[in-house]
This record gives C-alpha cells, structure tokens and sequence, in this order.
C-alpha cells in the first residue's frame, strides 16, 4: 500500500484517477466470445470458464447442495448484516410503488398506466478481488419487488469452482435459485443468447468497472438490452461549511428503476 501524505492541490486530479482499461483493444476479443458462445452455448462457455477463471467445470449451474452448505460457512454476524441490509433495501424500494390513478378523459372512457416487470432478467455480479454480495441484494430485490418472474445470476467461480458462501446466501435471501458460475463477457453473452442450460434474459444488468467500459460492444453484439448498475452504496455524501449535509441518492433511483418498463415500450425502461 503506497500512503501520499499532504500532496499538493494539482497531484490530487492524478492520484484519484481510477485505473481504466483501453477498451478498443479488447473490443474484437470480446466480440469473438460473443459470437462463440451464441454458436457452441454451454461448450464455448465452459472454454472460456477453464480459460479466464482457471476451472475445469462439468455442471455449471450452482446445486441446491451448495446454496445449502452456504449458510453453514458464513458467520452468523455476516448473515445477520445481510439479511438487514435486505431489510432496509426492500423498504426503500417498496415506496417507490405507486398506486396508479384512472383517469376518464371521455364519458365511458378511462385511461391509466401501469408498470409492468420485465419476464426475465440476468444479473451480473463481479467475483474478482473480493465477493460483491451486496450487489446481488441491489440488483436482486428490486427485481423481485417489480415482479420479474424469472430472475438468473452469473458469478465467475474460484480456482477450485465454487462460489463465495456470502454471495449464495444473499442470493438466498433476494430469492434467486438459478445461479451459474460464469464470469466475464462469455456470462453476459449466455444470459442474452441462451445456451442448453442457460435461459435467455430480456435485459441484463451488472455492475463492475471492466464490464462497464465494455456495454456498448455487448448492447451492440449481444442484441438484447444490457446495462450497467450504479450501486447504491456509492452513493456521494457532501458537505460544505455552513451548509446543509446531502445525499446524491442516484444510484437508488437507477436500481430502483431499472426493472419496470411501459407496455408497448421495448426500449424504454423505467
């Protein structure tokens, strides 16, 4: 860890500058998984699983077995936090419902409008350097407020092919069975495509900052809708001398809004 103490005022730009990858020079690698995957399905899948996680995997898809040894590796405190955590963020995205009002424009006829959940939606949870199970808590409640009926989630395994405990009882606690350990583009590319075991989602959303600056090669090559998620709990509090403490609370209002959308609009999620 390299610790900066009093840089001066024009090193501060530099030092808070994210790493970024070139997105141009990975463009054509990630189309080519695009395209393989969408021609071998769980084959092309696997490949890419042995190739970029370091795994050689039969099954794919995570066994009821494993969600329930889950819960007995996780530390009781954690499972705790994670169910209160889910607590607060059902609450929080249960107000945003709204009672639509009818409207009678003409004698004899009435109009409203009504939200209606998207039928499935793949979830993306980055596993690289540490476990992001409260992504899976942001991202999948609000799903199950809005009603998706079908709700799947992707996560690149370990070394050894397993999934962090943390990250399945979370899914547990979202109400998310249908788990697989696939990671990176060939993941996202089997949740828009489909393959033999893997259903075809109408929108898939993720988070992580390499998947991110990689959206428009996926929304273009994958030909469903795919979008990135700004998590809540980067969410900005700031505050000025004599001023007021507020909260840009943008990123609720994204994963809050993100799985309704209006009928007769294919693009136009709320």
């Amino acid at each position: 860890m390299q610790i900066i103490n009093n840089p001066p005022n024009s090193a501060w730009s530099s030092l808070l500058k994210r790493p970024a990858l070139d997105a141009t020079k990975l463009e054509s690698q990630v189309r080519s998984v695009l395209e393989n995957v969408q021609r071998n399905g769980d084959t092309a899948l696997k490949k890419y699983t042995l190739d970029f996680d370091g795994v050689d995997l039969d099954v794919i898809r995570v066994a009821e077995e494993e969600i329930l040894q889950a819960r007995e590796r996780v530390p009781e405190k954690l499972v705790t936090a994670i169910r209160a955590a889910a607590f607060n963020i059902r609450r929080f995205h249960e107000a945003q419902l709204k009672k639509e009002h009818l409207i009678e424009t003409q004698p004899g006829i009435s109009c409203w409008r009504t939200s209606v959940g998207i039928d499935r939606v793949g979830l993306y949870i980055p596993g690289g350097t540490a476990p992001l199970f409260s992504t899976v808590l942001m991202l999948g409640i609000p799903a199950q407020i809005a009603g998706c009926r079908k709700v799947i989630l992707c996560t690149p395994p370990s070394k050894e092919g397993s999934i962090h405990p943390a990250i399945l009882v979370a899914a547990e606690v979202a109400g998310i069975r249908e788990i697989y350990k696939a990671g990176g583009a060939q993941a996202i590319a089997a949740m828009a495509y489909g393959t033999e075991k893997h259903s075809t989602c109408s929108q898939n959303i993720w988070s992580g900052q390499s998947i991110r600056d990689l959206r428009e090669t996926t929304r273009t090559n994958a030909g469903r809708g795919n979008r990135y998620a700004r998590r809540p709990e980067r969410s900005l509090c700031t505050r000025r001398r004599n001023c007021q403490t507020r909260m840009d609370r943008r990123g609720f209002t994204f994963t809050g809004r993100t799985w309704c959308r209006q009928p007769g609009d294919a693009h136009n999620y709320r």
